[in-house]
């Protein structure tokens, strides 16, 4: 879904209607927890990858699969062309991020964040930290005291006393000579950045290792810095008018709103307490095809009695759908995105309808629109809108009024139109707000370059406008999988290079193009280690069976030495279509082998790696 326009739209029409239940699953989200404890800011901060001299990644597909992929594309390649940018990944498998990085880590999975405590411990115990800023700018980093007067252990004791460091290299299998050579390197930049990935949150106390991997962005002083952490500012934007909410609606929104069906395992609702679902709108983005909790939905789709799909393409929840109202491609539709939250630059994109629907499809904003008015009384009244069109040109507006930015220039203008900035001048207005969205729709976006560092109100918007350690535990970090002589294997699950998070597995250009690294084009594969490959007599494409404690899969073998023994491989972000009668659990899905288990919203789910074994088909 379009992240301003189409989300506000659909909003208003669950509020108006009376319903709190507008659920959205965004991998993204959950990164918000750790910005939200530390900083006070419930949103995802930025990087400032156009200045950045030093970059260790937890396994962040930052050159590929991030909302602002082509943005550290560009900052890569002119800080490459300089050779003055050093990449360090940290990750259990060789990825495409990890090819471009100057140094790769092998880390045993789930432990990324046990291995940043360790380089965290390093900086500690040397005095590497930025002193001043931590003095100044964080809190806890101390021993402190809590409401009651009793004395709570501080960041740096709970590392000093709980942590050796010859225990972390054990356990996360990266040599003590490394772990230390990377805290000094990373200390000693003037401009460095440590990058979690969300991916991390689907591993056992993904918070806790996230937290931990932030933490190093304050010890080293790289917040609110050039070349560090950062906070975007948002683009002034026109707010649709509050909408005016009956009585009745009013009561209905004071009901609980159900999570569950999409962030957590746990179904005890679905006995119709506190109520149960009667009618449920899958919006054109509603479930990404690397969903985790898909059991759990097959289940809520099963027992609701009306449901709407508006997906423009065949994905496995048809066999529920009772009406299907297609949206159409974004070639066949106005749209407007804001750039995503990981970007320090404020840009404002849209677009326009360069041919006409296919068939019947239709734009789901204008269909929420027709049926809005349809429904008359106060929905009718909040969507005075003829066309989405028309919505767009609200927004836009706000653009237009505000006294910052420019609509799109080339490259070189855009430089000159910073430098400009950052000295009071103002890009000259257009003569009327018609001729500023001819303009805009014709250039295809506005942006503001500027940003504005050491604005502590932005950054930090806890009460004591400070970062915030969070104490780490002797016990957090440590999913290593147990042996078992049954499952001895342990797999980890990715996502594709070039896939977006929030949907597009069943898109048939991402069938097939995706895989083509593996000439595994509109199939899923497992990527099997050459050691563990000649060990159990499997060769390359040999068809084998993935199988774990919760279900088995039919896939390809593909031999990839970017793997360590006893680890095993299979991709996210496709999914092998299947005919209507196949139904949503019986798609060929790695995801069939994870554990059904966990909540996203308390931090327990661990679904990126699992026991299994492989064995040939035999035919």
């Amino acid at each position: 879904m379009d992240s301003s326009a189409s989300a506000e739209l659909l909003s208003r029409f669950m509020r108006t209607y009376g319903s709190p239940n507008q659920i959205q699953f965004d991998p993204w989200e959950i990164l918000e927890n750790v910005y939200s404890h530390s900083h006070g800011i419930r949103d995802l901060l930025a990087f400032d990858f156009e200045n950045c001299r030093y970059i260790l990644s937890f396994g962040a597909q930052f050159l590929t699969n991030w909302p602002t992929s082509l943005e550290v594309q560009r900052a890569y390649g002119e800080r490459r062309s300089k050779r003055d940018l050093k990449i360090v990944q940290v990750e259990p498998r060789f990825s495409l991020t990890a090819s471009r990085a100057d140094s790769w880590i092998p880390v045993r999975p789930g432990t990324e964040g046990l291995l940043a405590l360790g380089i965290a411990s390093v900086m500690v115990r040397e005095r590497l930290y930025d002193e001043e800023f931590i003095d100044r700018f964080t809190s806890k980093f101390e021993d402190w005291t809590d409401q009651r007067g009793e004395k709570v252990e501080g960041f740096r004791t709970a590392i000093l006393r709980r942590f050796r460091l010859e225990d972390i290299s054990d356990k996360t299998g990266v040599p003590l000579k490394t772990l230390i050579e990377t805290a000094k390197e990373f200390s000693s930049s003037e401009r460095a950045l440590a990058i979690a990935d969300y991916n991390l949150f689907f591993h056992k106390d993904g918070f806790f290792q996230a937290s931990a991997i932030h933490a190093l962005n304050a010890l080293g002083g790289f917040i609110d810095k050039p070349g560090g952490v950062v906070r975007q500012r948002k683009a002034p934007l026109k707010a649709l008018p509050e909408p005016q909410v009956d009585e009745i609606a009013k009561k209905a929104l004071s009901q609980p709103r159900l999570d569950w069906p999409v962030k957590s395992s746990r179904a005890g609702t679905l006995g119709g307490n506190p109520y149960e679902i009667n009618c449920l709108m899958l919006s054109p983005q509603a479930l990404p095809s690397s969903y985790p909790f898909y059991r759990n939905f097959e289940r809520v789709l099963e027992k609701t009695p009306f449901v709407v799909s508006f997906q423009p393409y065949q994905d496995a929840s048809l066999d529920y759908v009772d009406l299907v109202l297609p949206d159409t491609t974004f070639f066949e539709k106005w749209q407007m995105r804001e750039v995503s939250s990981l970007s320090m630059k404020t840009v404002v994109g849209v677009g326009q309808p360069v041919v006409e629907p296919l068939q019947s499809s239709r734009p789901f904003e204008d269909v929420i629109l027709s049926l809005a008015k349809k429904m008359g009384g106060p929905m009718a009244s909040n969507f005075p809108w003829p066309t989405h069109q028309e919505v767009l040109r609200d927004q836009l507006s706000g653009l237009y009024e505000a006294e910052r930015g420019s609509i799109f220039i080339p490259p070189p203008d855009e430089v000159q139109l910073k430098i400009l900035e950052e000295q009071g001048w103002r890009f000259p207005r257009r003569d009327s707000l018609d001729a500023f969205l001819k303009d805009i729709f014709e250039k295809g976006g506005w942006q503001d370059p500027v940003y504005h560092f050491n604005l502590r109100t932005a950054t930090y918007q806890n009460i004591q406008r400070k970062f915030e350690f969070l104490a780490p535990v002797q016990d957090q970090n440590q999913e290593t999988e147990p042996e078992d002589a049954e499952f001895p294997f342990q797999l980890i699950l990715y996502d594709l290079p070039f896939t977006p998070t929030d949907s597009g597995g069943n898109m048939p250009v991402f069938q097939q193009t995706l895989g083509f690294q593996f000439e595994s084009e509109w199939k899923i594969w497992v990527e099997v280690n050459p050691t563990t490959a000649e060990k159990l007599q499997v060769r390359d494409r040999d068809p084998v069976w993935v199988e774990s404690p919760s279900g088995k899969i039919r896939t390809v073998a593909r031999v990839f030495p970017g793997l360590a023994p006893g680890l095993l491989a299979m991709p996210l972000g496709k999914e092998e279509v299947f005919p209507p009668e196949k139904k949503l659990s019986d798609k060929n899905s790695p995801l069939r082998l994870t554990r059904e288990g966990g909540d996203l919203r308390d931090g327990s789910v661990s679904q990126r790696t699992v026991r299994v074994k492989i064995y040939k088909t035999g035919g």
